[in-house]
């Protein structure tokens, strides 16, 4: 009795154009605009962080890293702060300091934890 073999069809099928591609749902509003502040947020935390770097370099004479005769003291790390703008409460954002203390940022008052005019722009 002969065997009758039949032939695969190894060749890809074509996408068909009636079938439909998922398309993921657009967020609300209000989900749209939490994720907008929260980028807001990221983004003031940086340059924050980069003015206070900036004005720690120009209080001591020389970059990190640097040496030179015209340096006028020593980093001695960072410390850690929460600051409330306009745009939200940032966390943890790095405040530098020096070695005799003498380093006070002009980005934010000393002891105010609410800066609203600091991401006044950005909202």
């Amino acid at each position: 009795m002969p065997v009758h073999r039949h032939k695969k069809n190894t060749s890809p099928t074509p996408p068909s154009s009636t079938q439909e591609q998922s398309i993921p749902p657009l967020p609300d509003q209000q989900t749209f605009q939490q994720y907008l502040r929260q980028l807001a947020r990221g983004a003031i935390r940086i340059v924050l962080e980069d003015v206070m770097r900036e004005e720690l370099n120009a209080l001591i004479g020389v970059g990190w890293g640097e040496c030179s005769p015209k340096r006028k003291g020593y980093r001695n790390g960072f410390y850690r702060r929460d600051l409330v703008t306009s745009s939200g409460r940032l966390e943890d954002i790095k405040v530098p300091r020096d070695r005799e203390g003498q380093f006070h940022t002009q980005v934010f008052e000393r002891y105010s934890r609410y800066e609203p005019h600091i991401a006044e722009g950005l909202t």
